[in-house]
Parts: C-alpha cells; structure tokens; sequence
C-alpha cells in the first residue's frame, strides 16, 4: 500500500490522467528485460476543502462530482480522471490518495 498527501490550492487542477505500474519480466537468462504496464487503482480520503473529481470509463461515459471533506472516491484501474480545487475554500484541498499495490510514481501518470 502506499499514501500521498496531495493539496491543491484553490482552483488548481491536477490534469486528467491515470495510473500504471510497472513491472519488469525477465527473459532469455535475464539478458532481455520487457516491461508490462499494468493499470493501479486509486481511492483517496478527502481531509481539508472540496474537490471536483472528474473521470471518463471505458464506454466514453463522463463522470462529474464534488466531494467534501470527509466523503471517498475511487478510480478502477486504467480509468482517465482530472481533480480540481473548488473556489468555496481559500486554502484550497487537501487529500490522501492510497494505492493498493503499494507503487506510486507521479511519473506513470503523464500523458
């Protein structure tokens, strides 16, 4: 499992993107490497503020809802999303992400 503390100062948007692992296979007596991207999913805990949590499914379907403090999302594995800061909170959001399968680099989520 791992956590990230991510705040957003208000009106701040966290781009849309998603979430992958990776994992390395070996092959040919450890000679060739090969990298399979394997999706992660995302739950987070909203601690300070509100934020806009916007996502797209597999269908082409889009999702928008704001969630307060206190209140949880989650993102299945693979699933594009974008996070926004609401304007009702000076300070803007604060939020603990957690990730199940205990990787996070904010580097495997860039377009």
């Amino acid at each position: 499992m791992a956590g990230v503390n991510m705040r957003l100062e208000a009106g701040a948007i966290r781009e849309l993107h998603w979430h992958q692992t990776a994992e390395a296979s070996m092959l040919l007596f450890y000679v060739a490497y090969i990298v399979t991207l394997t999706p992660s999913l995302q739950w987070a805990y909203v601690l300070n503020g509100s934020t806009q949590i916007t996502s797209v499914d597999r269908n082409g379907r889009n999702y928008v809802a704001t969630v307060n403090k206190g209140d949880l999302w989650y993102f299945p594995p693979g699933i594009p999303h974008s996070l926004q800061a609401t304007n009702d909170n000076p300070e803007g959001t604060e939020f603990l992400l957690i990730f199940p399968d205990g990787q996070f680099n904010d580097d495997d989520t860039f377009l």
